[in-house]
């Protein structure tokens, strides 16, 4: 029902299967992470639009959207904590709404800069991986190796097809949090 949700959960997902390889991941998990991006903002499309903030809530109603289909429940599972905090207390943002980040999946982790890497670009079309790495290193909330896995892999950027004015309101969610501005 929304076009921007499916070509930006493509792109998502071309970036979490370099990182991954690059980071040799195995095949089950490559899978899942595949499937994760593909449908980690399928929650958006349960919820109404006259709820304000439609984002705090879309991880979670997309996760319970996949519950009961046992091929998807890695992919569920990563859904519903893609948007939780993995950055330690001390990091520059300061704690968020998770649990200790050394509980976070690796897979998580590479589907959270992913998602970060499809909203720079979209943001700023002209990053290259150089300044998309720069970028999310800067934020502390992105997993180092991840992001290090991200600039040794070297994926090709692909800029949104859809135009910023036919853009959902809730696209800019996915930017790392100092260039998100207030929520």
């Amino acid at each position: 029902s929304d076009p921007y949700v499916e070509l930006h959960g493509a792109r998502v997902a071309e970036y979490v299967k370099e990182i991954g390889r690059h980071l040799r991941l195995g095949p089950h998990q490559l899978e899942s992470l595949d499937l994760a991006a593909r449908l980690h903002d399928i929650g958006f499309v349960a919820l109404p639009p006259e709820v304000g903030e439609r984002e705090q809530g879309h991880a979670a109603q997309g996760a319970r959207m996949l519950e009961g289909l046992p091929f998807l429940d890695a992919a569920a599972n990563l859904i519903r904590h893609s948007h939780d905090s993995t950055n330690p207390p001390d990091a520059p943002h300061g704690p968020h709404r998770s649990a200790p980040a050394e509980s976070h999946p690796l897979e998580l982790r590479v589907l959270q800069v992913a998602d970060a890497v499809d909203a720079l670009v979209a943001e700023r079309p002209g990053l290259d991986v150089d300044g998309v790495c720069d970028l999310l290193a800067l934020d502390g909330a992105y997993e180092p190796r991840v992001v290090a896995a991200l600039r040794s892999a070297r994926p090709v950027l692909r800029t949104a097809e859809v135009p910023v004015q036919e853009r959902p309101a809730w696209w800019r969610h996915d930017l790392p949090a100092a260039l998100r501005g207030p929520s």
